[in-house]
C-alpha cells in the first residue's frame, strides 16, 4: 500500500455533517482559527488539498480546530476522500499522532497536510519505508523500486521485468532455472524474453520483432 505525503502548504476546510467530515460547502471563515493564521493562508497561493489526492487514495493529514483562546484541537491521521453529492467526505482511517477525533455536527476543521518524519507510530505494520512523497508498506513478495517516476513497491513479476531490461557485465550463475508456464505471451516483451508457452507446449524466444519457438530434442526411449 502507498500512503501519499502532501506538500506542507496544502489545506482545505471541512464541516461535520451527520457524523462525517464534509468538504466543499464551507470556507476558511467558518473555522475558529487565529486571525494571523487565516491571513497567512489567504496571502499565500495555497493549493486546495482536495486537488492533491484522488478519491480513495490514502494520504496523511491533520485536523485543527480552536475551542477557545487557550485550547486548540489537533490530531494527525491516515485517511482518504470519498465522493459525495455536494463535494467530498473525508474518512479518517487511522490516528497517527495528537488527540483523538470527536465528530460533533456543526464543528469546522482546518484540514491540512501532515508530513511524518519517522515510523514510530506504525508498530503494527510489518515493513514500511518513508520517501519524500509517500509511505510505502511492503507486504510478502513485494520489493522497493522505481516505477512511473516515483519510488514504489514492485511485485515479483514487475521486479523481474525491470531486471530484464538491463545488460550487465557479469551474468549471475544459476544451478537451475524454472520458467512458470504461461497461457498467454507478455503484452510488452523485450528482446531476449524467454517463456514457457503452456498452450503450444514450447519454449519461445522474442527476437525484438517476433516470437520464435525453440526446437527441443525428442525424449529418448
Amino acid at each position: 500500500m502507498k500512503t501519499k505525503i502532501l506538500p506542507d502548504n496544502s489545506y482545505c476546510v471541512g464541516e461535520v455533517v451527520k457524523g462525517n467530515i464534509s468538504v466543499g460547502h464551507c470556507t476558511l471563515e467558518d473555522c475558529y482559527l487565529e486571525d494571523d493564521l487565516k491571513s497567512a493562508i489567504r496571502e499565500t497561493d495555497v493549493p486546495c488539498l482536495t486537488t492533491q489526492v484522488e478519491d480513495g487514495e490514502p494520504f496523511f493529514f491533520s485536523l485543527s480546530m480552536r475551542f477557545g483562546p487557550q485550547h486548540v484541537y489537533s490530531g494527525s491521521y491516515i485517511g482518504h476522500f470519498e465522493p459525495a453529492d455536494d463535494g467530498k467526505t473525508l474518512i479518517p482511517d487511522e490516528k497517527v499522532a495528537g488527540s483523538s477525533l470527536t465528530l460533533r455536527d456543526g464543528d469546522h476543521y482546518l484540514i491540512h497536510a501532515y508530513q511524518p518524519t519517522d515510523l514510530f507510530f506504525l508498530a503494527d505494520h510489518s515493513c514500511c519505508v518513508l520517501t519524500s512523497d509517500s509511505m510505502i508498506s511492503l507486504e510478502k513478495d513485494t520489493y522497493l523500486g522505481y516505477k512511473e517516476g516515483h519510488i514504489d513497491s514492485l511485485s515479483a513479476d514487475e521486479l523481474l521485468e525491470q531486471l530484464g531490461r538491463y545488460e550487465t557485465g557479469r551474468s549471475p550463475n544459476y544451478q537451475r532455472v524454472h520458467l512458470s508456464p504461461l497461457t498467454q505471451r507478455p503484452s510488452k516483451p523485450v528482446e531476449g524474453t524467454l517463456i514457457s508457452n503452456k498452450i503450444s507446449n514450447c519454449l519461445e524466444y522474442f527476437d525484438g520483432k517476433n516470437w520464435r519457438k525453440i526446437k527441443l530434442e525428442e525424449p529418448e526411449g
